[in-house]
């Protein structure tokens, strides 16, 4: 059923465009006023690494059913675009304060190349995961693996935070930190 699989595609992407178009600024308040920015890129990407178990859970109509896993797939693209609305600022705002106010353009550069590199390597190596997974029998693990990585990543991240090195040196952007 092509027209289905569209349909379930199109849902991913409407999903993650209206938290993006929607929710950026309201996540964004949200998080500033409860949280310092490393501890907001802490949560963030916890946030983003527990948006692939709804897919661990269900990783094929096989289980539960074709619109079990379809709801699964919708859930874990929510909260992957919730994750990602609530890291992105902070991100950001990192990347100026490492770079101290000098060269900020040079600092973007290089987050974004080395940003580049990282979604490249991933998607290469998710791609035979998935299919190894899957001819394993066991689809749940590629999410299970995504979702250690996460993990990794926010442990590593708290790590920098609670060392200072996510502190930020110049002030948080007044239009993030506004109610």
């Amino acid at each position: 059923m092509p027209q289905a699989e569209s349909a379930v595609v199109a849902g991913v992407f409407v999903i993650s465009g209206l938290v993006g178009v929607a929710g950026q600024l309201k996540i964004t308040r949200w998080f500033a006023k409860r949280w310092c920015p490393g501890r907001s890129l802490v949560i963030g990407m916890l946030i983003l690494a527990v948006s692939f178990t709804p897919m661990a859970a269900l990783p094929d109509d096989d289980r539960a059913g074709r619109i079990a896993a379809v709801i699964a797939l919708l859930v874990g693209a929510a909260m992957l675009a919730i994750g990602s609305a609530a890291v992105f600022p902070f991100e950001m705002d990192t990347v100026v304060s490492l770079a101290g106010g000098r060269l900020v353009g040079t600092h973007y550069g290089f987050y974004n190349t080395i940003v580049g590199v990282g979604i490249l390597v991933g998607n290469v190596a998710t791609a035979p995961l998935m299919q190894k997974a899957a001819d394993a029998g066991a689809p749940e693990l590629t999410w299970i693996v995504l979702s250690c990585i996460g993990v990794l990543a926010a442990a590593a991240l708290y790590r920098l935070d609670r060392s200072g090195r996510l502190t930020p040196q110049v002030p948080v952007n007044a239009a993030i930190a506004t109610p």
